[in-house]
């Protein structure tokens, strides 16, 4: 069963889910679904990318998606990897994942995967 949240409570649920489980951020509404279904494909398309060594593949998919923290997220992990760390903390920050900057790199990648992968089969169960 589907909840159609007004918009304030719908900020409201997603912020305290990102409080609780930091690592799997999204709360998908009825009507977002395949909006957001699209941006975790996309997100996950562009970590296979990354994971395979095509790393201007993987920056040009993160970067259609700036406002996304996820997506930040994962541009911070792929300047990690080009080894530029000003830029990479820059993109921590505005994920909000500072925790994060001591990760390997491959496997935050992993983990950011699992974790999209985890929140599209919940989907796909409701």
């Amino acid at each position: 069963m589907r909840v159609e949240f007004q918009p304030a409570v719908e900020q409201y649920v997603a912020d305290a889910l990102r409080q609780s489980q930091p690592d799997l951020q999204r709360l998908q509404f009825s009507g977002k679904t395949s909006a957001m279904s699209s941006l975790n494909d996309d997100l996950i398309r562009a970590i296979e990318l990354a994971l395979a060594d095509d790393w201007d593949a993987a920056h040009n998919i993160v970067q259609q998606h700036e406002g996304d923290s996820t997506a930040a997220w994962i541009h911070a992990v792929l300047h990690k990897i080009e080894g530029e760390d000003a830029n990479s903390r820059y993109w921590y920050r505005r994920a909000d994942r500072m925790a994060r900057v001591a990760d390997k790199p491959r496997e935050e990648l992993v983990a950011i995967r699992d974790a999209l992968f985890n929140l599209k089969r919940r989907d796909t169960e409701v």
